[in-house]
């Protein structure tokens, strides 16, 4: 059992990390990719929700709509981030094995919420064995909502990724008598 706890812990951890690519893009490339990781000159690392071009200048868009100038002398690297896709059942289960202890918000990247409901159960217990004995009630409500909410975030993640999505496209035309080869970028962007 011991052993099944140690290796659920290490693929929750592993599913929540992101993957950058390989290899540095410009930051032309990088312009209103999503997500992007900057490396400056100096050695500062940035994770920026989007970078922007306005009036001949880049903008890094963080969290909660804050922006910073970016000075293309002083980048050293850029890479994209690589979002994957989160399955509801596996974040799901992850939040009824951890039994109250987030693993399924763990799983989904979603480490603050994650924290909060480990902060929940551990409060519980502990005010539980001191002699709060309606406190240990909070421990399964956290569990109940850990394991009904990491599918929801799952399916909000997964639909967010699919808002956009940028694809290769090869397309062969006959066009009076002649074969032209088309070949492109498809962008599509979904507003549902």
């Amino acid at each position: 059992m011991k052993k099944l706890i140690i290796a659920l812990i290490a693929v929750v951890l592993l599913q929540s990390c992101s993957a950058y690519q390989k290899t540095s893009v410009s930051i032309n490339e990088a312009s209103n990719t999503g997500e992007v990781k900057v490396i400056t000159t100096t050695g500062e690392r940035y994770v920026f929700q989007n970078i922007e071009l306005k009036d001949s200048i880049y903008y890094g868009v963080r969290r909660k709509n804050e922006t910073l100038v970016i000075d293309t002398d002083s980048v050293s690297s850029i890479y994209l981030i690589k979002k994957e896709k989160k399955s509801p059942v596996a974040a799901s289960l992850a939040s009824f094995y951890t039994i109250g202890f987030g693993g399924g918000q763990f799983y989904n990247g979603q480490w603050r919420k994650g924290l909060i409901v480990v902060g929940i159960s551990l409060a519980s217990i502990i005010a539980y064995s001191n002699g709060f004995y309606g406190a240990i009630f909070a421990w399964p409500a956290s569990w109940l909502y850990s394991i009904i909410d990491a599918p929801i975030s799952a399916a909000q993640i997964n639909k967010k990724i699919d808002q956009y999505s940028l694809a290769p496209k090869y397309e062969i035309y006959n066009i009076g008598g002649n074969t032209v080869h088309v070949a492109g970028l498809k962008l599509t962007i979904n507003l549902n």
